[in-house]
């Protein structure tokens, strides 16, 4: 900061900020597998990123992009969805859709 002169106020100015919404799908240990084979099927349309997860990233035409992170816990038989987007409206309607999907994908045989 002090090297270009800049005040902290505008840094965070030019800062993008993202908004998060955070959801939970429970199922059995034995649906972890069909529900990641689901996950992995219905967004193979999307750019994925493929470690511990599966990070979707949604292109936008604003600055930034919209992203999903879906998590298997390790330790318990549920889903973890983090949603990242410009909007806090626009986070929870990912969040929202991905955790009706996962509940639809759970019930598929």
């Amino acid at each position: 900061l002090a090297k270009t002169q800049q005040r902290l106020g505008e840094l965070d100015k030019e800062t993008i900020h993202l908004h998060r919404e955070y959801r939970s799908v429970s199922c059995s240990w034995d649906c972890k597998g069909k529900l990641m084979r689901m996950v992995m099927k219905n967004t193979e349309h999307l750019e994925r990123e493929l470690i511990d997860g599966v990070r979707l990233i949604f292109p936008d035409t604003t600055v930034t992009a919209k992203y999903l992170l879906i998590l298997p816990d390790k330790e318990t038989s549920a889903f973890h969805l983090f949603a990242e987007a410009n909007s806090q409206s626009d986070a929870r309607n990912l969040a929202e859709e991905y955790f009706t999907k996962l509940l639809l994908w759970k019930e598929v045989e």
